[in-house]
């Protein structure tokens, strides 16, 4: 009896043992949280337009984008969030190298299935620099003007709700980037103090002291510092799933959220095994950024933690901003009398907005201002009028012939600005618009005399901008007013009553006697 029940006893609990383990498997992997990852890339690059308007694409850069095109293509799994150069991709657009066109058509591509792309400075700028001076508008101009160039060339517009902030950002950095529309800000882990320690959320709260919240992201640490290790070393996908997998390793109840950031010039090989590597990684759930942050935004944040930016010291941009300040009137003036849009004022542009580069030093910035003023002289410089145009007057209002000579070849926008000494009036203001032709322009001035005799005006030729910037030319007439009294004229019409009446008289006579 006993050894039926011990059989039976042992029977039953091979028969379950199984069932029991299976059991406590999937207990164990309910557990078990997922890992969602999202992917971000920041490149950089020299500005590619020189100062002599030749364009020099930076081959670094180029090289950076391809080997990052190629493992896109080669894992459409992947999706990523990018910040890319604007005045690059410009000058791919303008390149007559077909892998450069290839390159640019690629990245068009990719823009509308892989790539989330972001908005950044038409060439690299802090905007802590500028704020710093007071003249953040001018960061503003770059960001304007890298959207533009991103719109124009993939044909999408760039995400502004997102942005990567560099090291010398604080909290008053964030304040006015918000004002363009920016609401989540990319940094790393560095840059943050304290350290954050909740592992399963890359989201804190920074606040200012109107108590105004601001949404940082951050990349993973250890993450980064792997990768950027073996960038370029020799490696293989096994290693790189060990090893990533015990980095992505969640230890936590609660799901893990991840941004690695990709290291700047992996080559392509190893980008693409990274790649790779990630999606062979089990229970890791690969999303866009966008996505991965509206998760986050729904969460509490475990972390309490009173935070800030550990920053490093700007660049100053003390001279900078108000040489540009000086050289964009300058442009907007030139613009008004050549008339917008025209090839070369988008030249000019191009060259101040460049002057913002990082990259560039004191001797390469000045190199590029003497290009814009140069051209600007040369406007200044093509118009003229003769001299000693003297004028005389018989009447007390006229209209005062001045001759103004256009040497370009289209048509210009001037203004010219009266001054009087006193004895000519202007009835129609002492300033107005002309529009002139190519070549000699007769242009007539009305003026009132009050007085008869000699008087002088002087007559300046400027730019038709609001703060007539740009002096064309400028001339004196002088003006001989010869204008009989009101007494002589009254003399000299009855004199001529009186001889026209004689000479009726006369020839009536005559025709009687005949």
């Amino acid at each position: 009896m006993r050894l039926s029940i011990f059989i039976s006893t042992v029977f039953i609990f091979f028969l379950t043992s199984p069932a029991i383990a299976q059991n406590e498997t999937e207990q164990e992997t309910d557990k078990i949280k997922p890992v969602s990852i999202s992917f971000i890339s920041e490149i950089t690059a020299h500005p590619p337009l020189q100062y002599d308007g030749t364009s020099e694409i930076d081959k670094q850069a180029i090289r950076t984008i391809s080997n990052l095109v190629e493992a896109l293509n080669n894992n459409p799994e992947i999706n990523l969030t990018v910040s890319l150069p604007p005045a690059t991709l410009s000058s791919l657009s303008h390149s007559k190298i077909k892998e450069n066109e290839n390159l640019l058509l690629e990245l068009k591509n990719l823009a509308k299935k892989q790539l989330h792309i972001i908005s950044s400075p038409f060439v690299t700028s802090d905007p802590e620099s500028w704020r710093l001076i007071n003249s953040f508008e001018n960061y503003n101009d770059l960001l304007k003007r890298g959207d533009l160039q991103i719109t124009n060339q993939l044909q999408i517009q760039p995400d502004r709700s997102f942005a990567f902030i560099s090291k010398s950002a604080v909290i008053e950095t964030l304040e006015v980037l918000s004002k363009l529309g920016i609401k989540n800000f990319i940094t790393e882990n560095s840059h943050i103090d304290p350290k954050p320690n909740n592992e399963t959320n890359p989201l804190i709260n920074l606040k200012n002291q109107k108590g105004e919240k601001f949404d940082v992201l951050f990349s993973d640490n250890k993450i980064n510092s792997y990768l950027n290790g073996i960038k370029n070393n020799s490696t293989d996908v096994e290693d790189l799933v060990t090893n990533l997998s015990s980095l992505l390793m969640n230890k936590s109840v609660e799901e893990k959220n991840v941004i690695v950031k990709i290291p700047f010039n992996v080559s392509a090989e190893n980008l693409n095994k990274i790649f790779e590597s990630f999606t062979t990684i089990s229970n890791l759930r690969i999303k866009p950024l966008p996505s991965l942050v509206e998760n986050l935004n729904q969460e509490n944040l475990s972390d309490n933690n009173e935070y800030f930016l550990w920053n490093n010291s700007s660049k100053d941009l003390s001279e900078i901003g108000p040489a540009q300040n000086l050289a964009k009137a300058a442009i907007d003036a030139y613009s008004e009398v050549i008339g917008s849009p025209h090839p070369n004022t988008s030249f000019l542009y191009e060259l101040l907005a460049t002057t913002s580069a990082a990259e560039l030093v004191e001797e390469q910035i000045s190199s590029y201002y003497k290009t814009i003023y140069e051209e600007i002289v040369k406007i200044i410089d093509s118009f003229t009028s003769p001299k000693n145009q003297n004028v005389r007057l018989t009447s007390r209002k006229a209209e005062l012939p001045f001759t103004l000579i256009n040497n370009l070849t289209h048509e210009a926008n001037v203004s010219l600005i009266l001054q009087s000494d006193g004895r000519i009036s202007f009835p129609e203001g002492q300033t107005f618009e002309v529009k002139l032709n190519p070549g000699t322009n007769k242009i007539k001035i009305p003026v009132s005399s009050r007085t008869s005799g000699n008087s002088q005006i002087r007559i300046g030729v400027r730019s038709p901008d609001k703060n007539h910037l740009l002096q064309l030319d400028s001339n004196s007439l002088s003006i001989t007013t010869t204008r009989l009294s009101g007494v002589g004229i009254l003399l000299f019409v009855g004199a001529v009553f009186f001889l026209a009446f004689w000479w009726l008289r006369s020839r009536r006579l005559r025709s009687i006697n005949k």
